[in-house]
């Protein structure tokens, strides 16, 4: 028998709503039978819980709480589903523990924006299951067609619910789905680029603008999911111009500089800048530089604080600065250590089985490898968020040498201490364990070999 869970959800929590008007919050309540796990978190847009709701011994709760319009999540053990709240919403939900993701149910006041992202979700992966695009041999008229298609699908089933909707809500909806429709026309010359390998491509001069009349004014479009996204891909695209073939210039920096020309709103300044802040600075050259030109942008304190920590702990791991260790297995399941290469220059490799760019880098390591077999360094590839399978087939598969080992999540405490997000990511640590470089250059880099034969 199925397990059920019925479900009212609420999000900051008020003491006492006995006297509230009923517009200022939304209400949520529910219980759970045969409960697999007794905690609920709702998440915000960012993925930060914003609150853990225990179940008590019976599996029941009760709450009420504030809550500003937008998008949300709600999570259960390892399923989450994407929700919209909205002051005055009283909303359950029931679903099957493994199936919150796909298949949840809402009744009351806001069900329909809710149900409408259920069928949305469901339309999402069937599209992300038959439409493989194969960008070899793509032509632009084809994937401007398939575009189109897919838009208007999405659109059909807008139309279906939109009687039903709330007005804000259908206006995020349009908007959302006319960004997601930019992004992916911005992707298809940088993936035709990338994927065939030549840099010159260029789509026709008929291709369709993907930032035409974007706007960088209203904050209010921050609601949105993919509006965050989609800017970032527009001045992402500016900074590469700003950069040109110059690439002395910080990337990063660069982006900051075209954030203040480009983007008239603060609120919508602030978001960048804290999104800069918190994912990508670990990746620039000029730390001191780019913490200081973030800081004025940042006016709230949460955000403030999360980047301050991050600069704190990226000057943790500083030129110069002893390596932390790590104990991980091999391949026999022995353990080895970053303390057993003392004495030797350290190259570092962090990958995945399933990261693309990682394996894209594989010919080019095993190369310095070779190059490089009598001399005293030693190339430590960590594979990470993986499968042990996984990880030893491709071993095998692909001759992998140098030194193979495996963690099985980013919560090792050597890989949070380096603040490793993307991958791949490269470490490069000299004889006495110091730290050279937490962000060192890709073995494809011809200016790689060389470092190395200078430190060697």
């Amino acid at each position: 028998m199925k397990k059920i869970l019925v479900l009212i959800i609420p999000l900051f929590l008020i003491s006492s709503c006995g006297k509230l008007d009923k517009k200022t919050y939304v209400t949520l309540s529910g219980s759970l039978k045969n409960s697999i796990a007794d905690t609920l978190q709702i998440l915000n847009s960012k993925q930060v819980v914003l609150k853990n709701i225990n179940l008590d011994n019976q599996s029941l709760f009760s709450d009420t709480l504030k809550v500003p319009e937008g998008y949300y999540s709600i999570k259960y053990d390892k399923e989450q589903a994407q929700i919209f709240l909205k002051p005055g919403f009283d909303l359950s939900i029931s679903f099957t523990p493994n199936d919150l993701g796909e298949s949840p149910k809402f009744d009351g006041q806001g069900a329909d924006e809710n149900n409408y992202l259920v069928a949305k979700t469901a339309l999402n992966k069937s599209i992300h299951e038959t439409v493989q695009y194969d960008y070899l041999g793509l032509s632009e008229e084809d994937y401007l067609k398939s575009l189109d298609s897919i838009y208007n699908e999405k659109l059909d089933l807008l139309a279906k619910y939109s009687d039903k909707l709330d007005e804000d809500f259908v206006f995020y909806e349009q908007k959302g789905l006319e960004f997601e429709k930019g992004t992916d026309l911005a992707k298809f010359p940088m993936m035709k680029s990338y994927i065939t390998g030549d840099n010159t491509f260029k789509v026709s001069e008929n291709y369709p603008d993907p930032y035409e009349g974007i706007n960088l004014a209203d904050p209010d479009l921050l609601t949105i999911p993919t509006y965050s996204f989609f800017i970032r891909n527009y001045l992402a695209e500016k900074t590469n111009e700003v950069i040109g073939n110059n690439r002395e210039k910080d990337y990063y920096m660069s982006y900051i500089d075209v954030i203040e020309n480009e983007v008239p709103s603060p609120p919508i300044k602030q978001e960048l800048a804290y999104y800069i802040g918190k994912r990508n600075l670990i990746y620039t050259k000029s730390l001191d530089s780019l913490y200081h030109k973030i800081e004025p942008l940042i006016t709230k304190q949460e955000y403030a604080s999360e980047i301050k920590k991050a600069y704190q702990q990226l000057k943790k791991i500083d030129k110069g600065q002893v390596s932390p260790d790590f104990e991980l297995v091999n391949t026999k399941n022995e353990l080895i250590s970053l303390k057993d290469h003392k004495g030797k220059l350290v190259y570092i490799d962090v990958w995945a089985t399933w990261c693309a760019p990682c394996i894209k880098e594989f010919p080019a390591l095993e190369g310095l490898i070779s190059e490089f077999k009598d001399k005293d360094i030693s190339f430590i590839s960590i594979c990470m968020e993986d499968t042990t399978e996984r990880w030893k087939k491709m071993i095998v598969s692909k001759n992998l040498k140098g030194i193979q080992l495996f963690a099985e999540d980013r919560n090792v405490s050597f890989l949070k201490h380096y603040m490793v997000e993307g991958i791949p990511r490269f470490m490069l640590i000299d004889k006495d364990g110091k730290i050279i470089d937490s962000k060192a250059m890709r073995p494809s880099n011809p200016k790689l070999k060389e470092q190395i034969e200078v430190l060697l």
